[in-house]
């Protein structure tokens, strides 16, 4: 079979997808990922699989919009593919409308990362992403979703035409050999070379937009400013100069961007707690399910993927959206006590091996690709 995956970064094969392509070609399947051409690629490369490239921002400007679908179009064209698996939505959205138009014979499965029309947003927003993905969810053959409400909202919602071809996966795993618990050497060396020297340290790997909630992260450093905590985050974005100048504002010198880094797992086997106090269109939180491989407690949000992932109480706390002083509590709570974090963090880390390893991500992504190509014919 000759099976084509669309992204619109290279990033998110590189971080995610390696692994469940590998597996489809050791299937025998010949296995090609179009992305975006205006980035480095090679990595892909390495693992031989063939880079189709398009132009696609992250952007809804129409400019933009049609230059990929123009681009799309041609790699179509190019050759006979049986099955097209698309990621992200904007990416997704584009292919799918193409395909339709230019009348490809290949069946379509949409691998939704988090659909678009998440809880936690401005209404107008979820109804325009709703009535796209609705719309678009009538010429998708299969549809892969990752968490519990984007299922029951898919399926209550018939957003496909047939129900049966809507299937729940358990994320893209976690290589739990890479995120793990045991580490050798002394941890503060490690630390001293970010000049943080403090006793405990609360990480934050996220990318620096408003929604991941990092001002969140922010006031509750505030609140426990008094505390010989370090709060660090990893990740960059368009929120990188609000966050510095807020960092700046309110003297916190107990905070820590770091930036974007190729080493998370270091840090996270490192750290003493994981938060991530998001309200974005979340999957499963690949941050979280890292932090639990660690064994690591979990301070998120009530909010959709998180709740699959974290069991409050039992691997660590779910707190209300946009409530730092929840976060900052349950922080301090877990801090003081290194039993309950221990606990905590053994819970997760069974947890994950259980039902979030990667091999059982792969397995769960090729049978449920199988499941619906079978409905399909």
């Amino acid at each position: 079979m000759n099976i084509l995956h669309i992204v619109r970064t290279p990033r998110t094969v590189t971080a995610f997808l390696v692994p469940f392509l590998e597996e489809q070609k050791n299937q025998g399947h010949r296995v090609s990922v179009a992305c975006n051409g205006d980035e480095d690629v090679s990595g892909i490369e390495k693992i031989g699989v063939e880079v189709h490239k398009y132009y696609l921002k992250r952007s809804l400007c129409l400019r933009n919009l049609y230059r990929a679908a123009g681009s799309l179009r041609r790699i179509f064209k190019q050759s006979d593919f049986d099955l097209i698996i698309t990621h992200t939505p904007i990416a997704s959205a584009i292919a799918r409308l193409v395909a339709k138009l230019s009348r490809c014979r290949a069946k379509i499965i949409y691998v939704a990362h988090g659909l678009p029309c998440a809880p936690h947003q401005f209404r107008l927003k979820w109804v325009f992403w709703f009535t796209i993905e609705w719309t678009l969810g009538k010429i998708t053959d299969g549809l892969l979703v990752m968490n519990n409400y984007d299922y029951n909202l898919a399926c209550k919602t018939r957003m496909l035409c047939n129900h049966n071809r809507i299937r729940k996966i358990p994320g893209m795993g976690v290589d739990l050999e890479k995120f793990k618990a045991n580490v050798s050497g002394p941890f503060d060396s490690f630390w001293e070379q970010f000049s943080i020297r403090h006793k405990k340290v609360i990480l934050c790997v996220a990318r620096l937009i408003r929604e991941k909630g990092i001002f969140e992260f922010l006031q509750a450093a505030q609140l426990l400013s008094e505390k010989d905590y370090a709060f660090v985050s990893i990740g960059d974005g368009p929120c990188n100069h609000d966050v510095s100048q807020f960092i700046y504002k309110h003297k916190l010198d107990n905070v820590f961007l770091l930036g974007r880094r190729n080493d998370v797992n270091e840090f996270t086997k490192r750290c003493d707690l994981v938060v991530l106090p998001t309200y974005y269109f979340e999957g499963l939180p690949v941050t979280i399910l890292e932090a639990m491989g660690c064994s690591k407690p979990v301070i998120a949000t009530r909010h959709r993927g998180c709740e699959d992932v974290v069991i409050d109480e039992q691997t660590g706390y779910l707190v209300d959206v946009r409530n730092a002083q929840q976060l900052a509590d349950k922080i301090e709570l877990i801090l003081s006590s290194e039993s309950l974090a221990n606990k905590m963090g053994a819970e997760g880390r069974r947890r994950v091996k259980k039902y979030f390893s990667v091999e059982y991500s792969v397995k769960s992504f090729c049978d449920e690709i199988a499941t619906i190509l079978r409905d399909c014919s």
